[in-house]
């Protein structure tokens, strides 16, 4: 569920024929803070759709919406995994969990944990 509380994404719902970065993260982690830092820096060579989900209660959501000034952003996409399905159908082992998709909604890369985010730039790019 997105920001506005009211619209549902789904991969089925995401157009194909565009690149997606997906950042699975706990508004409280310090590594989730600085990834998010490092997407916002770096929005320009960001050729791709942007979404950032949690499993956090929403009132954590909306504080990390406001503290990054994510409403600025018209390419992020920020939203609650209020049912756990993302959490139940990938079981990330962990925060930030980012994975980049080509244009043919496959899998490029994964990452787990704090990354050089030169490294996921690079692969966005490719």
């Amino acid at each position: 569920m997105l920001i506005d509380s009211a619209t549902i994404v789904s991969s089925d719902k995401i157009a194909g024929g565009t690149k997606l970065f997906i950042m699975y993260f706990r508004p409280d982690c310090e590594h989730c803070q600085l990834e998010t830092r490092n997407i916002i820096k770096n929005l320009n060579q960001i050729n791709s759709k942007i979404l950032l989900l949690t499993p956090a209660p929403f009132g954590e959501l909306k504080t990390f919406y406001k503290d990054f000034d994510l409403a600025s952003y018209q390419r992020i996409m920020i939203g609650s995994d209020y049912d756990y399905s993302f959490l139940k159908k990938f079981k990330p082992k962990g925060v930030p969990y980012m994975a980049i998709y080509d244009s043919g909604k496959k899998l490029k890369k994964l990452y787990v944990g704090e990354t050089d985010f030169q490294l996921v730039l690079k692969e966005i790019k490719s």
